[in-house]
């Protein structure tokens, strides 16, 4: 009698553990799909972004260089500073982390599962790896910007009431007056162009990857609600 007692205490107390590990496991998911959530809107207000500068970068180095260059003064100084504005994607790794750091991911039953998370999460780093090569050659731009535009107009182009909110770029505004390239020199010119090539090379493909990357995180949420029936 007590070899079953004590056999029985063991099954009740393995059973306990089962369904406390199984509990935190949800939450770990549930937990994931708000920061994947999180990750598809940010993404999505990025891709939009890429496609305005990958159409300011191509238009900006055929307006500089054209003979009718003073009329589209506006676009230009509007498309230069645009390109600079920096807008990069934030992961939302709290919980990837806690379940990497803390050996969470042992509650997670399902291979599949394990490496669907772990695929999003390297795709997310590499995400972030693009980013910075943007970063610098945004930061090569904003170095020789000056050197092309006026800094007395660009100072008229931020709209105060808008600094701050989420969606990229919208304090940017047309210039309030017109004036002039600061130079004629033609290679201080084509080196700011070639910046601003390599930006648009830059984003265009960095679209299409945040795409897939959306995708990806759309297909995660989709396959942990179904797996641990979340809504």
């Amino acid at each position: 009698m007590l070899f079953l007692a004590v056999t029985a205490g063991f099954f009740v107390e393995n059973q306990r553990e089962h369904l406390v590990e199984h509990q935190r496991e949800k939450q770990y998911m549930q937990n994931l799909i708000q920061d994947l959530s999180r990750d598809t809107t940010g993404l999505q207000r990025l891709i939009s972004w890429r496609q305005k500068l990958v159409r300011y970068a191509d238009s900006l180095v055929d307006l500089i260089n054209s003979p009718q260059r003073d009329e589209h003064l506006d676009d230009i100084y509007f498309y230069g500073r645009a390109l600079t504005i920096i807008g990069g994607f934030a992961y939302s790794d709290a919980t990837m982390r806690q379940l990497k750091n803390s050996g969470a991911l042992r509650l997670i039953k399902h291979p599949f599962i394990v490496d669907s998370i772990l695929a999003y999460d390297q795709s997310a780093e590499i995400t972030g790896l693009r980013e910075q090569v943007i970063l610098v050659v945004q930061s090569d731009m904003r170095s020789n910007i000056g050197n092309v535009l006026d800094a007395t107009v660009i100072k008229t182009m931020i709209d105060t009431n808008y600094l701050g909110k989420p969606e990229i770029g919208r304090f940017l505004k047309r210039p309030e007056k017109r004036k002039p390239l600061v130079t004629e020199d033609k290679k201080t010119i084509n080196q700011f162009c070639t910046s601003v090539n390599y930006l648009y090379a830059l984003c265009f493909t960095d679209r299409q990857y945040m795409i897939n990357q959306r995708a990806m995180a759309m297909r995660l949420i989709a396959l942990l609600k179904k797996e641990y029936n979340l809504k």
